[in-house]
């Protein structure tokens, strides 16, 4: 299992994100390795732990929460047995994690999906212990699936983006073949996700060039993917209605940015 990193730290790796070209994320930390946000952020946050808040962050805290739970249908509804079983899969937490500044917010963790190979898939909502950055921040959410583990801590503001990937690994079959499977929260109204695989970054000024794609079905706000050609990991995506209307395309598809890594 393992170990719930600082928020301070997970702040700071977030900055780095935001900066940088969306790219799907590894195996992480437990409870998250980055909550998205700006450099500007990560700061304000590290002074508010000093100087205390106000009624302004408190609000902003409130508004955070209340934008997790509008974006994500499966956290609107009523908790059942089994979305309360995820307790018995993670608990008892390292001793180490005693300290941590992050904690589930247990009446909100609810099972999303159940993916094709067998693993459940639970979304984590989680609040920071530090009273002030608690304030300041809200809910905070991950994404933990059987047999791969947790993936980086999101913002509301990372889901309607496109930005809160994870968790992924890349599993060896039993034909000696390998796959790549990773995830995709998505607000409500996303049906399907199409993920476009690159073999090689795109040249300055270049297009992006996909040598295929994988798509997957959203269940409760969760897309499910099984790659049989990992790639790159850089996110070239489509979010699709159920009519199958185009709602929003997700990455740099003219390439500049990709080729600037």
């Amino acid at each position: 299992m393992n170990h719930l990193p600082e928020l301070r730290d997970a702040l700071v790796r977030a900055a780095e994100r935001r900066a940088d070209v969306p790219t799907r994320r590894s195996r992480g930390g437990a409870l998250g390795i980055a909550a998205s946000a700006a450099v500007t952020v990560v700061v304000a946050a590290i002074v508010l732990i000093g100087h205390g808040s106000g009624p302004r962050a408190a609000s902003r805290a409130t508004r955070n929460e209340a934008r997790l739970v509008e974006l994500l249908g499966a956290l609107r509804q009523p908790q059942t047995s089994a979305d309360r079983t995820f307790r018995r899969l993670v608990l008892p937490l390292p001793r180490t994690t005693a300290g941590s500044d992050i904690e589930p917010d247990w009446s909100l963790v609810r099972l999303a999906t159940v993916t094709p190979w067998g693993a459940k898939v639970f979304l984590v909502p989680a609040r920071p212990r530090n009273a002030v950055l608690a304030r300041d921040q809200g809910l905070v959410i991950a994404t933990w699936v059987q047999g791969v583990g947790w993936s980086d801590l999101s913002f509301a503001s990372d889901i309607p983006t496109g930005n809160d990937w994870g968790p992924g690994a890349t599993v060896p079959l039993r034909d000696g073949g390998k796959v790549s499977r990773f995830f995709e929260v998505v607000p409500d109204g996303v049906a399907r996700v199409t993920f476009y695989d690159l073999r090689r970054l795109p040249r300055a000024g270049e297009a992006a060039r996909p040598i295929g794609h994988v798509s997957a079905t959203v269940h409760n706000n969760v897309a499910a993917f099984q790659d049989p050609k990992p790639g790159l990991g850089v996110v070239l995506a489509i979010w699709y209605a159920p009519d199958g209307r185009v709602i929003k395309r997700i990455g740099d598809w003219k390439g500049p940015l990709l080729s600037r890594r």
